[in-house]
């Protein structure tokens, strides 16, 4: 592999979007709006503007174009931006099997 290359299981796509950002019931972070900086089939990238604590699970609504993708995920880094926002690093959970009746 040459050097400063990167290995990803997954490709990823410089993207930004608007995505809301929503804790499960049990966490006692606030929800709120931020942007996708990267996006791929494994994760994503969002600028957000409150601080998300490493291991939350939340949920995003994603808008690409006039389409809305609710994802959920676990965030699994957060760092501040050079903008005061933070850069939340979040890998996706796979979906639910459970049907609701």
């Amino acid at each position: 592999m040459e050097e400063g290359s990167e290995r990803r299981a997954a490709i990823r796509v410089l993207s930004m979007n608007l995505v809301y950002v929503d804790p499960e019931k049990t966490s006692s972070v606030v929800y709120g709006l931020g942007r996708t900086l990267e996006l791929n089939l494994a994760g994503a990238t969002v600028e957000v503007v409150d601080q998300l604590p490493v291991g939350a699970v939340i949920e995003l609504e994603l808008a690409i174009g006039e389409t809305i993708i609710i994802l959920k995920g676990q965030v699994k880094n957060v760092k501040p931006s050079e903008s005061g926002l933070y850069r939340v690093g979040i890998q996706f959970l796979p979906p639910s099997t459970v049907h609701l009746s």
